[in-house]
């Protein structure tokens, strides 16, 4: 009698340690999963600059002085960061847009910005899409 009572002791012991660990583990899996899926630049198609296809493809001033950037943006790529350079300015572009607007045109963003300095043609503009390296375009007359 006495083994049969010890034994059933042991069941009912190795199936509560098995539901706690297994709880355990689910939780823990759960938390690595929604901490993951919260962020959105975290599930972007292009997370690294070695993969991504988006570039700028064209500056130049309009006539009313604003500097207007053409940016061919990758198949199902997202872009959550613009940092732009002029001579001494600085533009961040992301989530909202301060400093200049942003347009979507069929695959590829329009960016105006508005200059504190005077616009000369021929002059470079750098631009950074998400955090990569820069890229730089002469700006003419559109």
């Amino acid at each position: 009698m006495r083994n049969l009572n010890k034994k059933g002791m042991s069941s009912v012991v190795q199936i509560s340690l098995l539901t706690i660990l297994s709880v355990t583990a689910i939780s823990m899996v759960w938390g690595y999963v929604s901490d993951f899926s919260n962020s959105l630049n975290q599930l972007s198609p292009a997370v690294d600059c070695i993969s991504q296809k988006s570039k700028l493809t064209s500056a130049c001033v309009n006539s009313e002085g604003k500097v207007k950037l053409n940016i061919d943006v990758g198949l199902e790529e997202y872009i959550y960061n613009l940092n732009i350079n002029y001579l001494e300015e600085s533009f961040f572009c992301g989530q909202t847009c301060g400093s200049c607007s942003v347009i979507d045109e069929q695959g590829r963003k329009v960016i105006y910005i508005n200059t504190q300095e005077n616009v000369n043609l021929q002059d470079t503009i750098t631009v950074s899409i998400n955090k990569c390296l820069e890229e730089t375009a002469t700006i003419s007359q559109c």
